[in-house]
């Protein structure tokens, strides 16, 4: 995901995650549609600026914390919550190996 709107509705869907907001719930909160806030986190739609002031205002933040985010962080977060638990245990058990092994050195 490169282009400005990829990146948008990248941080729109991780933010709704993280906020353990339901598409249903976002669509209410800003008086969307919930096929709308579905197709368009699914990349079928293209968001407008009144759109994307909607969703910031549901989200109940300051505009300025919606756009203080790091795009390689995101994608990692969404990338790990889309591990399987066994795939999640063995990353984890991963960064303990590596942990352990920079206290050594």
């Amino acid at each position: 995901m490169t282009d400005l709107n990829s990146i948008l509705i990248m941080r729109i869907k991780t933010l709704r995650k993280r906020l353990g907001i339901s598409q249903e719930r976002l669509s209410l909160l800003a008086s969307l549609d919930a096929r709308y806030v579905n197709k368009l986190e699914n990349g079928k739609f293209n968001l407008s600026v009144p759109t994307l002031d909607k969703l910031i205002e549901a989200f109940g933040i300051p505009y300025r914390e919606f756009f203080e985010f790091d795009i390689v962080e995101d994608n990692t977060i969404e990338r790990i919550s889309e591990l399987s638990p066994k795939e999640k245990e063995d990353l984890l058990i991963q960064c303990i190996k590596i942990s352990d092994l920079l206290k050594k050195e």
